[in-house]
């Protein structure tokens, strides 16, 4: 879910209209885009204020207004003031049908600190905001991930017991913190404490007398991989649903080709037809 239709009634701020609506519409939006449908097509003269239900629609209201310099700076505990900051918290939820009965925190804004618009003295912007349903390849607000990324799992082995003051270097060499010490029969030796930190930067084996002591490498069938949400949605519950729609596009691959299969337009020879010189010229 994302700010897509903004109904600008005023706005004397010093930024465009079409800026601020695209500041408003990267704004994470806390919803299930599962409990909402898809908003019909736009008619010939555009949206209207009616295409939006509780189907379909969350809406915000951002009404502000920057009161004159003196008070501005009174409500800042008498500092040196110029100009009001607008946040995402400034955006009001105005429930649509049925969300009323919705429990408290469950549709809203996953931060409430995003700076929107700074206002002087006078300004104002009053505004009608629709967040809905949509994906990132539409455009880059509907998308719930930050980054997505995977590695090859890092393998770190010892040739042989790494003791005493090979321990210690080797240990105190890794920015990450990959390495640990325990008592093994009495004798403090290096153990690979948390594998997961290696970021394969090397560093442990750049002095020349640790490269015969650790051994660097990965495993090829085995994968870290790491997504970051915006806050819409929760990462573990991204790649389940990510894995879902994969699942759903390759079912329609699969009804595609069977349809063209049944309809006659692929046809399976039992053997392949031989055809002489003559007939392949014609051909």
């Amino acid at each position: 879910m994302a700010i897509s239709t903004v109904f600008m009634n005023d706005n004397t701020s010093v930024m465009q209209d079409e800026v601020l609506c695209h500041r408003l519409g990267l704004i994470p939006i806390k919803a299930d885009a599962d409990d909402f449908e898809d908003l019909p097509p736009a008619g010939e003269n555009g949206r209207s204020r009616t295409d939006f239900t509780d189907k379909n629609a969350i809406k915000f209201n951002l009404k502000v207004e920057c009161p004159s310099l003196a008070t501005l700076q009174k409500m800042a505990g008498n500092k040196k003031v110029e100009y009001l900051t607008v946040y995402s918290k400034s955006l009001e939820m105005e429930p649509l049908g049925k969300q009323a009965d919705l429990p408290a925190g469950k549709q809203g804004l996953v931060h409430d600190d995003i700076i929107l618009i700074k206002l002087a003295p006078g300004q104002r912007v009053d505004c009608e905001c629709y967040a809905t349903k949509g994906i990132g390849e539409t455009h880059a607000k509907w998308s719930p991930v930050c980054t997505a990324a995977y590695r090859m799992r890092p393998q770190i082995t010892f040739p042989a017991p790494v003791t005493g003051e090979d321990a210690e270097r080797l240990r105190g060499t890794c920015p990450m913190g990959v390495f640990d010490i325990e008592d093994l029969a009495g004798t403090p030796t290096l153990v690979v404490g948390n594998d997961l930190n290696c970021t394969m930067c090397r560093e442990c084996i750049r002095l020349p007398e640790n490269r015969d002591l650790v051994k660097l490498n990965v495993i090829r069938n085995d994968f870290i991989f790491s997504v970051e949400s915006t806050g819409c949605v929760p990462a573990p519950t991204l790649l389940p649903r990510a894995l879902r729609v994969l699942k759903e596009k390759c079912a329609t691959i699969v009804k595609e080709i069977e349809t063209i299969e049944t309809g006659g337009e692929r046809m399976e020879l039992e053997k392949p037809i031989e055809m002489g010189e003559e007939e392949m010229d014609e051909e």
